[in-house]
């Protein structure tokens, strides 16, 4: 069970990434031994992942949704997201 993806008031420490992009939100969250990472493009275009300072760390997790090892993408489509796991 991934407890950091709870929507509960106790759902862990949240942390929140500056991109290069507006349209981007990246995120993370932690709880007890897991961790989310979520990464969004919110804009109409396809854009370069670029951060603006600290980055997500990914290591050791997976695309929730198809259980591969994370690694980010060099762009991001409009409405893409990707959710990694720990």
């Amino acid at each position: 069970e991934q407890v950091a993806l709870n929507a509960r008031e106790d759902c862990g420490k949240r942390k929140r990434y500056n991109t290069q992009i507006r349209s981007f939100y990246a995120c993370s969250r932690t709880k007890d031994n897991s961790t989310v990472v979520v990464v969004m493009n919110l804009g109409p275009v396809e854009e370069y992942l670029t951060f603006d300072g600290e980055e997500p760390v990914i290591t050791d997790m997976k695309n929730y949704f198809t259980g591969r090892k994370a690694q980010f993408p060099e762009t991001l489509k409009p409405g893409e997201y990707l959710v990694f796991v720990k």
